[in-house]
């Protein structure tokens, strides 16, 4: 039903950027069309031993190489909602339950594929700035504002001004959600000590 009526907007888009980190707190520096602005990512740190936060995982300023953080937005899109509000009243749970979960494991799925051609581009491309970086034997590792080791929702917004997704459609309310529903902002960590 989903691919015969047309409901899912594949979408995404993504970007690198050269950062640094400070404690617990990462620089990232926006492109010189920006005037070399930055944005700040803070990270919690870890209660208990190692005592790591994804900060950790990047160079320091004081190095003489350059560090790189990705950042991705993908999305399906809003028109997979617009039966939903009929479908409660209609007492539709069944498949309404069935879809949301079906939307949310495609967001998820679309998110891997889309970290997985960013990391074919990265390192089929790899130039002398990102010589400390070796192929990974994985895909590296995505982090999303919201969890635990990265708490803060705001930082969305940055994400999706960032990466001007409101290109592909992508928003984000007063309290920092995201818009169309389905949407996923993450940023993808190469270092392959990241847990």
């Amino acid at each position: 039903k989903f691919k015969e009526e047309n409901f899912c907007k594949l979408q995404g888009i993504f970007g690198f950027y050269e950062c640094y980190k400070e404690n617990e707190k990462l620089i990232v520096l926006k492109p010189a069309e920006y005037n070399n602005a930055q944005l700040d990512f803070h990270f919690t740190r870890e209660k208990k031993a190692p005592f790591r936060s994804i900060s950790d995982f990047f160079l320091t300023q004081e190095t003489d190489k350059t560090d790189l953080i990705i950042f991705q937005i993908v999305t399906i899109g809003n028109k997979i909602k617009a039966d939903d509000k009929k479908m409660l009243e209609e007492g539709s749970y069944k498949d309404y339950f069935f879809k949301h979960g079906f939307s949310m494991a495609l967001t998820e799925a679309l998110a891997d594929f889309v970290q997985s051609q960013i990391i074919k581009t990265l390192y089929s491309n790899k130039n002398n700035r990102l010589e400390r970086l070796e192929t990974p034997q994985n895909n590296g590792l995505r982090y999303s504002p919201g969890f635990t080791s990265c708490p803060n929702l705001e930082d969305n917004k940055k994400i999706i001004n960032l990466l001007e997704a409101h290109k592909i459609g992508i928003t984000v309310t007063e309290s920092f959600q995201m818009v169309p529903e389905y949407t996923t902002a993450a940023f993808i960590v190469l270092n392959p000590m990241a847990s």
